[in-house]
């Protein structure tokens, strides 16, 4: 039903092809400014590191993050974003939880 209502919002800028669901067509609507924020996460030995990225689903590639983060490395931590600020939130240090909200835009 929610992909059903946000697909008839999107339909005047799309055209719908025949077989697409609502969710298809909510994808393909949200492709070409899409990205996925990635920071953190652990080497081979457990470490927590300091690398961020983006992946833009439009070009289907990786590319440096223009969000700088460099306070802790972090393992498990959180992001969100308002779409055009992202927040960083908590996550582990190695030897303990780091308890801190870091904003970037």
């Amino acid at each position: 039903l929610v992909w059903a209502r946000a697909a008839a919002a999107l339909q005047w800028r799309l055209r719908r092809r025949e077989s697409e669901t609502g969710r298809e067509l909510c994808v393909r609507a949200n492709a070409r400014r899409q990205r996925i924020a990635v920071f953190g996460g652990s080497c081979t030995v457990g470490s927590p590191l300091y690398t961020h990225d983006m992946y833009d689903v439009a070009r289907q590639e990786w590319l440096p993050s223009p969000f700088l983060f460099t306070t802790y490395p972090r393992d498990a931590s959180a992001l969100a974003s308002d779409g055009a600020t992202v927040a960083l939130l908590g996550g582990w240090g190695g030897t303990r939880a780091v308890r801190a909200v870091e904003a970037a835009s």
